[in-house]
């Protein structure tokens, strides 16, 4: 798995990491509408654990 990203999307923010490379494609996974950076940091987190 590779790096984190955590950006601010408009009004919101919006969690991004890499996931596996398929037929070299890289493949993500992304979650949005998190009101703080912080709320977003906590939903990635319990997301990797759940994978």
């Amino acid at each position: 798995m590779s790096n984190v990203t955590i950006q601010k999307r408009g009004k919101f923010y919006q969690y991004k990491f890499e996931i596996a490379k398929v037929d070299g494609k890289r493949k993500f996974i992304s979650k949005s509408g998190f009101k703080t950076k912080t709320e977003a940091e906590k939903q990635e987190i319990l997301h990797i654990l759940n994978i």
